[in-house]
């Protein structure tokens, strides 16, 4: 059950534009079509007045800006609101995600000044010049170097370089960290992309294909060698990437189709992986929320809220990745739970803030209820199984808590 005086971590979603087609993203359909059923908006600085109170700015240790359909970058009056929050709470801990394909150098230096030493910018750049465009498709390289030198070029800026490893830049890894380096980014970390495994049909995924917008099979990214993490590996020379070009015409209507019913979704399903997700004990993580990237509080238990640029609450960002997705028993699942209650209710307005939302039914009682439904079937959250479900999907929530823990530091490549 939520406490408003216990919600110390918000996650912001400030806006669901994008300079990026990321394949796994869910505002594109693997990089082509844009999603239909998303929303494309931006945060004002008088909404978020409005949306949050002051005493509510006040109480928080944490903002965590990191989009699931846009990136935070995108936010016209995203400076602006930065510094409203930091007056009213300088010690906060801002942190930042962001591919760095956009804005221009004052934007950038300012954000280092907002961020400072209270929070981290994180730069979510997957290889070099001849390679991050693959996974970070549509993103400049040289858009990509100008914020990252701007953003490092003021005093008591912190900033992370989170690689995310992939077959084609695995041998790049050693190389990046090295420019990091240069670069004056105090940490380099490179981890699994989350979208190689899949626990609706219980199984390991070995290649994503990457679209074009006409729906067309463009080329194909593939999951790195199990070995990827091994010095001699990171050490190779330069190899040719095994990225397929273009190839046969891929259908798309699946994705749209918004005449099948969640039980035939349902029945679609793996059922030996649902098994584990009804057997399951759901454990909400942002009802136990622990602010790992703050020493001092580390040990302290409290509670997080997700909110996108819509003005949707919700209780995490994998909640609120699915909720506007393609169709599926997933997504489905979750919007005929939020609507059984009226999408209004969790969405911040004029006349309803964060405060009344938080006394509300659903997240009073709703989510608590789902949680310890018997089955899936039955209305258990798929989601809320998924990545908060104890003993489902190791690999999955591993990658999860490393959006918000500190990086693991990296051994050096001698």
């Amino acid at each position: 059950m939520y406490d408003y005086n216990k919600i110390k971590n918000m996650h912001l979603e400030p806006s669901s534009l994008c300079n990026a087609e990321c394949p796994v993203c869910n505002r594109r359909i693997r990089g082509g079509p844009k999603n239909p059923f998303m929303t494309e908006r931006c945060i004002t600085l008088d909404e978020f007045k409005q949306w949050f109170p002051v005493d509510f700015i006040k109480q928080l240790y944490q903002l965590i800006l990191c989009g699931n359909y846009g990136d935070p970058m995108t936010t016209p009056e995203l400076v602006p609101i930065l510094q409203y929050v930091r007056e009213l709470n300088p010690t906060i801990s801002i942190t930042m995600n962001t591919n760095a394909g956009g804005r221009d150098s004052q934007f950038w230096k300012d954000m280092a000044k907002i961020i400072g030493v209270h929070g981290r910018m994180v730069f979510s750049v997957d290889g070099l010049e001849d390679t991050n465009h693959l996974y970070r498709k549509g993103v400049n390289w040289e858009k990509v170097m100008n914020a990252m030198l701007f953003y490092k070029s003021v005093p008591d800026s912190s900033a992370v370089w989170e690689f995310l490893v992939f077959e084609h830049n695995q041998h790049q890894i050693a190389e990046a960290r090295e420019l990091a380096k240069e670069i004056g980014i105090e940490e380099f970390y490179a981890k699994k992309a989350m979208g190689f495994q899949s626990v609706a049909n219980d199984n390991i995924i070995k290649e994503i294909q990457v679209l074009d917008h006409d729906g067309k099979l463009d080329y194909k990214i593939y999951s790195p060698d199990d070995e990827w993490k091994n010095e001699a590996l990171l050490k190779k020379d330069t190899e040719q990437s095994s990225v397929t070009k273009k190839g046969d015409v891929e259908k798309l209507t699946k994705y749209f189709d918004q005449d099948t019913s969640l039980e035939d979704y349902y029945n679609n399903l793996n059922k030996k992986s649902i098994k584990k997700l009804d057997d399951c004990e759901i454990s909400c993580e942002s009802l136990s929320w622990y602010n790992r990237s703050r020493p001092e509080l580390k040990d302290i238990q409290y509670q997080s809220i997700f909110v996108d640029s819509t003005g949707l609450v919700l209780p995490c960002c994998f909640t609120g990745s699915k909720y506007y997705a393609n169709s599926g028993f997933e997504t489905n699942q979750l919007r005929e739970f939020v609507h059984s209650y009226g999408e209004d209710t969790i969405k911040l307005s004029k006349d309803n803030n964060i405060k009344n939302i938080i006394h509300s039914d659903i997240m009073q009682k709703g989510f608590v209820k789902r949680w310890n439904t018997p089955t899936t079937k039955e209305g258990k959250l798929f989601t809320c199984s998924t990545f908060c479900g104890k003993n489902i999907n190791d690999e999955i929530k591993s990658t999860k808590r490393s959006i918000t823990d500190p990086p693991s530091e990296q051994p050096s490549v001698s």
